[in-house]
This record gives C-alpha cells, sequence and structure tokens, in this order.
C-alpha cells in the first residue's frame, strides 16, 4: 500500500472516529450545565491564541457551536421553553446527542421507580446477558422524556431501522440515567470529612 493511500485511510478513520463521539448536556433548573464526556472530540483550538485564557462562558460557547455544526438536534427537537418545564419537572435532565439529527432528553430514575425497576428484572428470568439488555431497555423507557420510547422500540420489534434500535443506543443512553440518577460512584462528589 502506498504512503498516499495510507495515510488518506488514517485520515479518513479519524475523521470517522471524531464525528461518531456522543455529546451530553444536563439541564438543571432551565440552565443548560457542561457536562464532561471522555470519549467526545472537543473542537479544535487551535485558532485561539491560549484556551487557558477564555472563561467557561467562552468555552461553552465553543463547545455549543461544534455541537451544533457536527451533531445537529432533530428538527422537531423540543424548545428552551418545553426543557426548561421538563427540568422543572423532574430536577435533572439530559439532552444526548447520538448522531447528526439523532438526540434525546433523558432525566434521572426516582427511588420509588427504581424499586420497581429492580422488580420487573427481577421477575424478567433469562440468561445474565439477556437479563442485562433488559434492564438497558427497561431504564430508556421509564426516563426517555422525549422522544417517547416502549422497550419493543429499543428491542427493534416496532421498527428494526429506528435509530434508538441501533445496537448500542440503548447501553449509552442507560449510562447516561444512571449517571444523573446518582447510581455510578464516579458521578457524585466525593467524601468530605469534617
Amino acid at each position: 500500500m502506498s504512503d498516499d493511500i495510507s495515510v488518506s485511510i488514517d485520515n479518513e478513520k479519524s475523521l470517522f472516529e471524531d464525528k461518531t463521539n456522543v455529546i451530553a448536556t444536563d439541564i438543571v433548573d432551565g440552565d443548560k450545565l457542561p457536562t464532561r464526556v471522555d470519549s467526545v472530540v472537543e473542537p479544535e483550538l487551535d485558532n485561539i491564541e491560549d484556551p487557558d485564557d477564555m472563561s467557561p462562558e467562552e468555552l461553552e460557547r465553543l463547545r455549543q457551536e461544534w455541537s451544533n455544526e457536527y451533531y445537529p438536534l432533530p428538527a422537531d427537537f423540543p424548545d428552551e421553553h418545553v426543557l426548561a418545564e421538563w427540568s422543572k419537572r423532574f430536577g435533572r435532565i439530559r439532552i444526548r446527542r447520538v448522531a447528526p439529527g439523532e438526540a434525546y432528553v433523558l432525566r434521572r430514575m426516582t427511588r420509588a421507580e427504581f424499586r420497581k425497576f429492580l422488580k420487573a428484572v427481577d421477575s424478567h428470568k433469562g440468561d445474565p446477558i439477556e437479563t442485562n439488555m433488559f434492564q438497558e431497555e427497561l431504564m430508556v423507557e421509564i426516563c426517555t422524556v422525549w422522544p417517547t420510547v416502549t422497550v419493543a422500540d429499543v428491542r427493534g420489534d416496532t421498527n428494526p431501522f429506528a435509530a434508538i434500535a441501533a445496537a448500542g443506543t440503548a447501553s449509552i443512553l442507560s449510562a447516561d440515567i444512571q449517571e444523573i440518577s446518582n447510581m455510578l460512584a464516579e458521578a457524585i462528589g466525593p467524601i468530605e470529612e469534617l
């Protein structure tokens, strides 16, 4: 293989990897909060003199511009007023952009819902892999605010080619739900002893 072809393939692979990472934004009380997502490739800062001199607001604006360019929201995505209402109703919500034109609004799971969730999972006896997949699918059904989805949608029973039925979408969304529901130790603050 010639060096030119090898470089071209490496560049295409890099572009693909850059454009297929996921982006999330949390909303609390109508205010957007930047979310640290390790897998997100941040915008190129080569044209900026010193990113360390930028304010958090400037960095957030730059991140938002980059998100909107590479991961535009669907045309029917809820507006800011609806998102603010959901934030008031559900507390912390998260917008998860998965691909261009594909995004989800997630909310945290309550303790009462978690009890029902565990009973449903317990009654769903199957092999460990099937049980784990059912957990992800049920969590997505319970906590996806927009668009409305069911376990059948997530499994692809409704439409096998629907975006929500993509192999890893439920895993990504359920991980987000666990994080904003304080189910993951790394998602909460450190213990402070006095």
